[in-house]
């Protein structure tokens, strides 16, 4: 009986055009894959020294917090944080070639947590078409993850970028077909 509440909760939801949401987020994970993959070192770069803003950010946020504890005897402690952070990121910005294989193997790391969310995301709404798409790009994600693991160091700095490509255009893909579940569980 279950089942089929949550059934048609999810018609109730397609009737205000949630599916065209996920549709247009399936079109445009997938074409953001496709441009990662034609320009795989430029997206690997870009990505690590993005990471390297927002690292070297709340890096300096930390710095300015470790002033603000002073009384609480953690002032080192606070300032020692910012500044490795701050270190951190500025490496990626400055040297994003040195700072890619331990992204790389972080990024490897989220792939697995990210593919097994997935997974299991697929699997509470099997009942919907394309859901098994959502299983698949989590079985993807997943392996991908590991392998780069098994890889490191030894993969490179542009595996970061196929990574992203290949992770985004599964995304596509499952979005893309479980919208056309949605829409078709409407009629």
């Amino acid at each position: 009986m279950r089942g089929k509440q949550t059934v048609r909760h999810a018609a109730h939801a397609v009737h205000y055009g949630n599916w065209g949401w996920f549709l247009a987020l399936g079109i445009i994970l997938l074409l953001l894959g496709i441009l990662a993959a034609i320009y795989v070192v430029p997206t690997s770069i870009v990505a690590a020294m993005f990471i390297g803003f927002f690292i070297t950010f709340a890096g300096i946020i930390q710095i300015i917090h470790a002033f603000t504890v002073i009384r609480w005897g953690q002032f080192f402690l606070w300032l020692t944080a910012g500044i490795i952070y701050t270190a951190a990121g500025a490496l990626c910005i400055i040297n994003p070639f040195t700072a890619l294989p331990i992204l790389t193997l972080l990024l490897a790391a989220f792939f697995i947590i990210a593919g097994v969310l997935r997974m299991i995301i697929g699997f509470r709404v099997h009942y919907i078409n394309g859901a098994a798409w959502i299983i698949v790009n989590g079985i993807v994600t997943t392996l991908l993850g590991i392998i780069v693991i098994i890889q490191w160091p030894l993969s490179g700095f542009w595996t970061f970028g196929i990574l992203i490509a290949i992770d985004l255009i599964f995304q596509g893909i499952g979005w893309i077909a479980y919208s056309c579940g949605l829409k078709e569980l409407h009629r």
